[in-house]
């Protein structure tokens, strides 16, 4: 009996490996008939599903737009979209220090990437040594300022060390940094906060834009199941 239920486990777990394995292969032949110019693999790290390319579009997220995204489009590359508030600047002010400036933000309105109602988290803004003679250069000037309110399409941060490591240390969860310098975070005024939005020449009312980009990752989730 014993080894019947282990011949059963086994089989389970064998087809489940031969559709994740072809769920991938359908995915990146769906990737290859849209020739986009973004590699599949940066597409793939956000589970950005091909055959969905029409239902996406539908909402406002064109895949082919890649040069100046809108914020629908920069929702489903991106791991987190948060809105939040700006609580706390600091700095970590050393020679070799590797990033910047570190903000803490209070969330108001989680999109993707994190639970909701999970507190407070840091944003790494990067600058400094890259070890050796090599730099990263970036303007020594932050991109927030505390109270702003900010919807924000971020990435993890790489394992900090020095000051960054010790405030990663200090009971809060993984940090993140903007995905681009200034593309991929859009400030708020308090007074249209609740209302809309401009980014280029595009205007969008803030709460049918969550409404969107929720849906835009919901039904990316829903497809891999």
């Amino acid at each position: 009996m014993k080894s019947i239920t282990l011949l059963l486990l086994f089989l389970c777990i064998s087809i489940s490996q031969v559709e994740a394995q072809s769920n991938k292969s359908s995915n990146k032949d769906n990737y290859s008939q849209l020739d986009l110019q973004i590699s599949y693999d940066t597409y793939s790290k956000y589970n950005v599903d091909f055959s969905l390319y029409e239902e996406y579009k539908k909402l406002g997220a064109d895949l082919k737009n890649e040069k100046d995204p809108n914020i629908y489009e920069k929702s489903l590359r991106s791991s987190a979209v948060v809105i939040g508030k700006v609580t706390k600047k600091e700095y970590d002010t050393r020679e070799e220090a590797y990033f910047h400036s570190i903000f803490t933000v209070e969330p108001i309105t989680t999109i993707k990437g994190r639970e909701e109602n999970s507190g407070s988290f840091l944003i790494f803004q990067r600058a400094g040594s890259l070890g050796g003679t090599k730099f990263l250069q970036t303007d020594h000037v932050p991109l927030l300022e505390v109270g702003d309110q900010v919807l924000m399409f971020l990435e993890p941060a790489i394992p900090p060390t020095g000051f960054a490591l010790e405030r990663m240390n200090a009971g809060r969860e993984k940090p993140f940094i903007f995905n681009s310098k200034n593309g991929y975070m859009l400030k708020f005024r308090d007074e249209i906060v609740n209302d809309f939005i401009i980014s280029g020449d595009d205007v969008f009312n803030l709460k049918e834009a969550i409404s969107v980009m929720k849906e835009l990752h919901q039904i990316t989730e829903n497809n891999k199941k």
